[in-house]
């Protein structure tokens, strides 16, 4: 097949049944992953069948703010892969990722999936953290917590504000990347301000900001999903540091969950570090429930 048809491509990755949203039907989850391979992605390969497959593509927003040729791969197999089909998709991959100079990939993958696993370890890929999702279903009015302070209020953010959640982006939110040591850590943290300035931009729909005692202390950015699937999504929660346990993030989270459901959304869904207890715990206390578990993986080929 021609990999760099976005549309073609995105049907296969949306044939896969462990893909991010399975409550989706293919078409609606095609679509979406159609949008973001125009927008962030060339497909470098597209091997293998209904039992196993492996997609290679080259993440150019990435590449291009962080100095080093990154990839991105999508896996899935069935129990029925054999070793063999296995070793040969990872073959193919290291191909790709050799063949178009890639250096650092990574992938996501749930838990559960041991075959793809399997898969990802043949590529030479390593495990790299654990992300947990959540859940909200027909969220109505958000349990409350503690009354936030007085000085503590929750706001659209605006243009005039982008100076400011790309701060907040630049020194409040950590990921995996962080961990890179081969990765200079001002351009990570740079490119973590691109991505909640593109939230902003337009990305994702709604961007609020919190100010506490008039300086900005964290922002959310969240969404819906392509209509009519009625699934809200977290994009980003940014806390500033010095602002931490004064009550930000669940003012945040209050503040965004009635805009989502004003917009039809019947689930909220969020995804968080596994080793994050404190947000985990916050969560859950305002009625989200685990749903299922991905595991991050990443590793160097040059």
């Amino acid at each position: 097949m021609n990999v760099g048809d976005p549309d073609r491509l995105a049907d296969r990755i949306a044939a896969n049944p462990y893909r991010r949203f399975p409550e989706l039907d293919a078409a609606a989850a095609a679509l979406l992953l159609a949008d973001d391979l125009r927008a962030h992605r060339t497909a470098l390969v597209d091997e293998g069948d209904e039992e196993a497959r492996v997609v290679v593509s080259r993440v150019a927003w990435d590449c291009e703010r962080l100095g080093v040729e990154i990839g991105r791969i999508e896996a899935w197999a069935t129990a029925a892969a054999t070793d063999a089909t296995i070793e040969r998709l990872a073959r193919v991959a290291r191909g790709a990722l050799t063949q178009h100079r890639i250096a650092f990939a990574s992938a996501r993958l749930p838990s559960t999936d041991a075959r793809a696993q399997a898969l990802c370890q043949a590529i030479g890929l390593h495990p790299a953290g654990e992300l947990q999702n959540l859940a909200l279903d027909d969220p109505g009015p958000p349990a409350q917590g503690a009354r936030p302070a007085a000085t503590l209020v929750a706001r659209d953010a605006g243009q005039g504000d982008l100076e400011a959640i790309r701060a907040l982006a630049e020194t409040g939110y950590e990921n995996r990347l962080l961990t890179e040591a081969r990765l200079d850590g001002a351009r990570v943290r740079a490119l973590y301000g691109e991505w909640a300035a593109n939230d902003l931009r337009g990305r994702t729909p709604i961007t609020l900001l919190a100010l506490a005692e008039g300086a900005a202390a964290g922002f959310i950015s969240v969404g819906l999903l392509r209509a009519p699937s009625g699934i809200g999504f977290v994009d980003l929660v940014v806390v500033a540091p010095w602002a931490r346990r004064r009550g930000v993030g669940r003012a945040l989270m209050e503040a965004a969950i009635p805009r989502l459901r004003e917009r039809g959304a019947h689930r909220i869904e969020l995804n968080v570090a596994a080793t994050n207890g404190p947000a985990i715990a916050l969560y859950r206390g305002m009625g989200f429930a685990p749903r299922m578990r991905f595991t991050d993986y990443s590793g160097w080929f040059d």
